[in-house]
């Protein structure tokens, strides 16, 4: 549940390049058996995130953004789909569910293409990165954050290693 994302080096012209023209397919996010799935996701301004309710009980989806429109509707049909979309940058818009209070989700919203979230082995891949050199940054919810300068050279993988712990 590590957020990596490219934090600095993205120039402004690309990042303007990347907002008008890469489409992200929709984003899921679901309640399932009273729990938010998946509990930590990314998405860009630009992309749609369809939440559905899986579970024959109500729910409902509360978003607490702060740099983004702040939502909260009921899902009390199972299959039920809404879809909804940020269009400010921020890491990390908290949802959760007035009704069972100890579901929760978190997504990293970004301008740019270029994060993913761990597996549970602590691996990542953020693919197509135009060459250069830029800042990464790997951010968990209770371990704070960490960055790294990496230099991407062609289309060849680097690997990157860091470190976090999380205070019990």
């Amino acid at each position: 549940n590590v957020f990596v994302y490219l934090k600095k080096g993205l120039s402004a012209p690309a990042e303007a390049t990347l907002e008008r023209h890469y489409t992200m397919p929709t984003a899921l996010l679901t309640q399932t058996n009273c729990l938010f799935e998946p509990y930590v996701s990314g998405l860009t301004t630009s992309q749609n995130l369809r939440i559905r309710n899986d579970d024959p009980v109500l729910h409902n989806v509360h978003a607490m953004p702060q740099n983004n429109a702040e939502f909260n509707f009921a899902q009390p049909v199972q299959g039920q789909s809404n879809t909804k979309r940020f269009t400010n940058r921020e890491l990390f818009v908290r949802l959760k569910c007035d009704v069972h209070p100890w579901m929760f989700a978190y997504i990293g919203v970004l301008d740019h293409p270029y994060f993913a979230v761990t597996d549970s082995g602590g691996n990542f891949t953020i693919t197509n990165v135009p060459p250069g050199d830029y800042t990464l940054e790997a951010r968990h919810l209770k371990a704070g954050s960490i960055e790294q300068t990496i230099k991407v050279v062609g289309s060849s993988a680097q690997r990157v290693d860091f470190s976090m712990e999380v205070p019990e």
